[in-house]
C-alpha cells in the first residue's frame, strides 16, 4: 500500500512513518491472519516536473487465510464424495441386475456432494477459530 501526496512535492509536504508500526488499534479477524507489516520511505519524481520529487511512503501487508474452515467444509467432504464415487465406479458386478446399484451409488454421491456444496456451506460462518460440531 503506497501513500503518496500527488497535489504537493516533497519540499512542502513530507510525509513519513512511524517505526514500528503502532498496532493498538488493530482487531484479529476470525478468516485471516496478520504476519507482518514492513514501511519504507523512498521519493519519487514525477514526469510533469522535474523540479521536485514526491515522498512516497510504502507498507507492505501480509496477511495469510486461515485454511481450517474450508478444508474441512470443502476439501474433504469432496475428497471423500470423490474417493466413493472412484469405488463405485471400479465396484464388481455380474449380470443379476448389479448394475442398477452402481447407478444408484453414482447419483446419491453426486446429491451428497450438492448438498454439501450449496447448502452446509452456506450455513457455516467463515471462521477457523472454532469449528461447529455438525
Amino acid at each position: 500500500m503506497n501513500v503518496i501526496s500527488w497535489g504537493h512535492q516533497s519540499n512542502r509536504i513530507d510525509i513519513f512513518y512511524v517505526a514500528p508500526t503502532d498496532m493498538s488499534n488493530f482487531n484479529s479477524n476470525l478468516e485471516w491472519d496478520l504476519i507482518s507489516i514492513t514501511a519504507r520511505k523512498s521519493t519519487d519524481k514525477g514526469g510533469w516536473s522535474t523540479a521536485a520529487d514526491h515522498a512516497i511512503v510504502s507498507y507492505d501487508i501480509i496477511i495469510q487465510r486461515k485454511p481450517i474452515y474450508y478444508l474441512l467444509t470443502f476439501v474433504l467432504p469432496c475428497f471423500i464424495t470423490a474417493t466413493i464415487g472412484i469405488i463405485g465406479i471400479f465396484a464388481p458386478f455380474d449380470d443379476a441386475g448389479f448394475r442398477q446399484e452402481k447407478a444408484d451409488l453414482g447419483l446419491t454421491t453426486l446429491l451428497n456432494m450438492t448438498v454439501i456444496l450449496t447448502l452446509i456451506a452456506d450455513k457455516m460462518p467463515k471462521s477457523s477459530e472454532g469449528l461447529p460440531l455438525l
